[in-house]
């Protein structure tokens, strides 16, 4: 699996976009509009407030019982893997593994050290 993800992340296409943190509402382009709907979790550092990541998901895992409960995606963008995580996996159709996927939403540094990217919105 991890020579998987390694060999993904070197092939594989994405991208990142970023929202500059001191850009006014009117400067902001439209895919940002779903940052701004709720805030940022507070238990891990924060490293952008806007971003959008494009990337192959190489990796999903799902936590509890329920659809509804939470989900996390790793994806390979360009060389970087980046988790998504899922508040709510129910009211998202999570893409399937193999799958490009677009996400937005806040940043943050995961407990294990890579990008995380809090999902409020897909592209």
């Amino acid at each position: 699996m991890a020579v998987l993800a390694v060999v993904a992340a070197i092939l594989v296409p994405g991208g990142r976009d970023v929202q500059p943190a001191g850009a006014s509402a009117a400067a902001r382009p439209a895919w940002t509009k779903a940052c701004w709907s709720s805030p940022p979790r507070n238990d891990r550092r924060l490293l952008e407030r806007c971003v959008r990541v494009t990337g192959r998901v190489l990796w999903i895992r799902r936590e509890g019982p329920d659809p509804g409960d939470k989900a996390h995606v790793m994806m390979a963008s360009g060389l970087r893997l980046v988790l998504a995580r899922y508040e709510q996996a129910g009211i998202h159709r999570l893409p399937g593994i193999g799958h490009s996927a677009t996400i937005i939403g806040p940043l943050v540094r995961s407990r294990s050290g890579l990008d995380e990217v809090q999902v409020f919105a897909e592209a």
